[in-house]
């Protein structure tokens, strides 16, 4: 793969196939400045704003996601910079032959994190800041002169000025988002996620047909995602009563309701919107439509309520319906599969199994929708580091891990306040589940006996189901003990339940959160790893597993933040 006219090393961008950081002895000899030996290098690659011919028509709304494009685009033409924090210069046999990175670099600056309380925002963050030395006057011109926004940055670190440059380490790859020139050129960089900041949902044309008529000219295509009950569609025709629930290929249609009243399947499904279109549906029925045009279902005659249905969502590459499956899925309607970490999806697969559902009526963009699936299991989503884009939850801290003791660790380890929402312990979670996604109030649902038992009238007016689980004995220790509520997208409640058990374990009495200053060893650990801290104080004597919910960078400094 090359970028520009230079090939970036043997390995694609965003392909975990980088040397594996050092060990942590390597690490570890080099944790104090006066005799470290380490060498940081600085790889950016801006735009030179040439113009590039384009041999194809513009996107346009209405026929393609936002986001996705339907033919390749030729890239701008790129140039290279290479730093380093001193002059190196790699070997004529290595990975980059003969490429000298000028010492112009300062200790590169990051922080990165993953939130410890559920419902706090996007769930992994890389931000940072690179200075390079311009007292030359250099790069007083590069600013104005080429663009550093979405184009590849990555600092890597070789543990000694002897090793290879095939030897080193990526400690943090992202995108640049600006830059501007003093007496040194800055660089802000961020995490490959906001490039994800763009629209997930096309628009409706409003030109008839699939496009939808005028009146739904401007307004999102819905989306659907896993087991989503009591949808409202968007009636893309009215004369044929046709309804739209999902922009692409969908799993099925499970049943169809007027009023919270079910209606008789005819037993036709199409595959088109054509020939849906060219169907007959009798009186008081249904018929599916499940095509790669989109998906939702017809009525054989004028409904005189409220529609709604029960769908199972995407299936464009295979259905999924968990948590991990789910946000893979939103994440690849603006990314290749290549961008990524796909042993993390299928781990969270198995310890977060349940079926969920989520459907998208209203715009937000692609990282929004990741996120609110991602708080909905108190897991996240991100990149958390490597440049590729991984899925996690935050668990209680278990043995094993690397170790940090006295001589990794560089200053007084500092415990830290733990968050409001989760201090001093939770006593209560409640979880909602199986989400009703249009809630019916009064008339708006169909009277006795269309729908019979009170319990069924109240699903559909209600938004969601209650779980929760106490302990009524952290009060008594703690009165100032909070409760926890959370919205789940659990179909299931024993799924729910599970949920509000780990948190009640995850958030028990006695966690504590710190701040452990080590050197380079603290680029080995990932975020969400178990490390083990020995320390003479804070309850850290005798060792204490705890997890790594934050880096932060500088240089050969690092600061890990710690909760457990």
């Amino acid at each position: 793969m090359t970028w520009g006219t230079s090939s970036w090393g043997t390995t694609p961008w965003g392909v975990r196939g980088f040397a594996a950081l050092p060990s942590p002895a390597a690490f570890t000899a080099a944790t104090q400045d006066s005799e470290c030996d380490a060498v940081f290098l600085v790889e950016m690659l801006p735009r030179t704003g040439a113009t590039a011919t384009v041999a194809y028509k513009p996107l346009t709304w209405g026929t393609y996601a936002w986001g996705t494009l339907p033919y390749s685009l030729p890239a701008d033409p790129s140039i290279r910079i290479d730093w380093s924090d001193r002059d190196w210069t790699s070997r004529p046999d290595d990975t980059r032959a003969n490429i000298h990175f000028e010492g112009r670099a300062e200790a590169p600056q990051f922080d990165r994190s993953i939130p410890i309380v559920p419902g706090s925002g996007r769930a992994a963050v890389s931000i940072g800041e690179l200075i390079g030395v311009n007292a030359d006057g250099a790069y007083d011109t590069y600013p104005d002169a080429y663009a550093v926004d979405a184009t590849p940055v990555r600092v890597l670190a070789l543990p000694k000025r002897s090793s290879l440059y095939s030897e080193a380490a990526v400690v943090f790859s992202g995108q640049g988002l600006d830059w501007w020139a003093d007496s040194s050129l800055h660089v802000r960089m961020r995490d490959s996620g906001y490039l994800l900041d763009v629209p997930l949902c096309a628009l409706y044309g409003g030109t008839g047909g699939i496009d939808g008529g005028t009146e739904l000219a401007g307004k999102v295509i819905r989306q659907t995602y896993g087991l989503c009950r009591n949808i409202t569609g968007d009636l893309i025709n009215s004369s044929l009563l046709i309804y739209r629930g999902h922009d692409r290929l969908a799993q099925a249609v499970d049943a169809v309701y007027i009023s919270g009243v079910p209606l008789t399947w005819d037993g036709a499904t199409y595959s088109s919107y054509a020939a849906l279109a060219a169907a007959s549906v009798p009186s008081g029925q249904y018929t599916k439509w499940l095509g790669s045009d989109g998906s939702g279902w017809r009525l054989g005659s004028s409904p005189g309520g409220t529609v709604t249905a029960d769908v199972r969502g995407d299936a464009v590459g295979g259905y999924v319906s968990d948590t991990a499956g789910v946000i893979r899925r939103l994440l690849e309607r603006g990314v290749s599969t290549a961008s990524l970490a796909l042993s993390s999806f299928a781990s969270m697969a198995s310890y977060l199994p349940g079926t969920i559902g989520y459907h998208v009526s209203s715009q937000r963009n692609i990282s929004a929708a990741a996120t609110e699936v991602a708080i909905a299991a108190a897991a996240w989503w991100g990149d958390a580091g490597d440049g590729l884009f991984s899925v996690g939850r935050l668990a209680a801290p278990v043995g094993g891990g690397l170790a940090f003791g006295p001589e990794q660790i560089v200053d007084e380890v500092e415990p830290m306040a733990l968050p409001d929402d989760i201090a001093p312990c939770i006593w209560r979670v409640d979880a909602g589940y199986r989400r009703n996604w249009t809630p019916l109030q009064g008339t708006d649902i169909a009277p006795v006996p269309s729908v019979p038992t009170e319990q069924r009238r109240q699903e559909l007016a209600a938004q969601s189901r209650r779980s929760a689980v106490a302990l009524i004995e952290r009060q008594v220790r703690n009165q100032l003990a909070k409760p926890l509520v959370i919205e789940s997208l659990f179909d299931a409640e024993a799924d729910a339940t599970a949920l509000c058990n780990n948190l009640l374990t995850l958030y028990q009495q006695g966690r504590r959160y710190y701040r452990v200053p080590v050197g380079m060893s603290g680029y080995l650990p990932r975020l969400g790893d178990t490390i083990s801290v020995t320390w003479p104080r804070w309850g850290l004597a005798g060792g204490k597993s705890l997890r790594v919910v934050g880096q932060r960078a500088q240089g050969r400094k690092v600061d890990l933040l710690c909760f457990g």
